[in-house]
């Protein structure tokens, strides 16, 4: 589990400033004045914002919970020997 929140303190203002930054850049597309440039852009926001969301809590929750089954399964084994 340490090194889940180790990767993520190493990644997380990196993924962070990527993620706004790529926000930013796709949101200006909204002021366009070209209504389907800014509907696309809109929805290319929208993704970015999700998949950033999804990465910081998701994706490491997902991680810590096969980690800690997998070392469940690894001590039964163990005992079972």
């Amino acid at each position: 589990m340490l090194n889940i929140g180790r990767g993520m303190a190493l990644l997380g203002p990196m993924l962070t400033l990527d993620a706004l930054v790529e926000t930013l850049v796709i949101g200006v597309g909204t002021l366009s004045g070209v209504k389907v440039l800014q509907t696309m852009c809109c929805f290319g926001c929208l993704s970015v914002v999700t998949n950033y969301l999804a990465f910081m809590t998701f994706y490491p929750a997902c991680l810590a919970l096969i980690f800690e089954v997998t070392s469940q399964l690894n001590n039964a084994l163990l005992t079972a020997q």
